[in-house]
């Protein structure tokens, strides 16, 4: 139903607000910004393929769970990456911040393990 839509839109949402945040004002024209942002874009492309039925079926749930942590371990760097060229002074931020995204990761995969429908949501 709806409850189901808004939390798997709400997921992806997150995702793709963190990357295009990332690349809004900390990216760069270069050759390897370029590679992060098309493997967000093939990470979100596999993830769409597992969206639909993800809160009904348990191999779909999987899949989006998997892919999700990828995806945000992929992002995660991403922002860590900002720690080791911190020229703005927001060192323990950035940390903080990137241990909440491994956080969701590890959540997500804890998740791609339960088999239940309703208790993986």
């Amino acid at each position: 139903g709806f409850g189901h839509f808004a939390i798997v839109f709400s997921l992806v949402w997150v995702a793709w607000l963190n990357g295009t945040y990332y690349h809004d004002y900390h990216g760069r024209d270069d050759g390897s910004n370029r590679v992060i942002i098309f493997t967000h874009m093939l990470l979100l492309v596999v993830l769409a393929v597992f969206a639909a039925h993800a809160a009904d079926d348990a191999d779909d749930g999987r899949g989006f769970s998997i892919t999700y942590s990828v995806l945000f371990a992929v992002i995660a760097l991403q922002w860590l990456s900002l720690y080791w060229i911190d020229n703005l002074g927001i060192g323990r931020i950035i940390i903080g911040y990137s241990a909440a995204m491994w956080l969701m990761a590890g959540i997500m995969v804890a998740a791609s393990i339960v088999e239940s429908p309703e208790v993986r949501l």
